[in-house]
């Protein structure tokens, strides 16, 4: 599943929908996709708390950029 998909599939949860994703018709499923394609597209520029979260992050871990985009996701929802 892509992140843009798994995105669609919590929107469409957290709105309240009580049918099945794979149930539902292309064209909800279509605007679920396209509201979460716009929140990700909103995230795509990290704000400078954001940056610091990141920034303090860093290490010699091969992981670094995973832990990086995860503080810097993290500081985005402490916002």
């Amino acid at each position: 599943m892509t992140k843009l998909e798994e995105v669609a599939r919590a929107l469409y949860a957290v709105a309240g929908q009580t049918g099945d994703w794979d149930s539902e018709t292309e064209g909800k499923r279509a605007f679920y996709r396209h509201c979460a394609r716009a929140a990700i597209e909103a995230m795509r520029e990290p704000t400078p708390y954001m940056v610091m979260h990141g920034y303090t992050k860093q290490t010699r871990d091969p992981r670094t950029v995973e832990k990086q985009w995860e503080a810097m996701i993290d500081a985005a929802l402490e916002e």
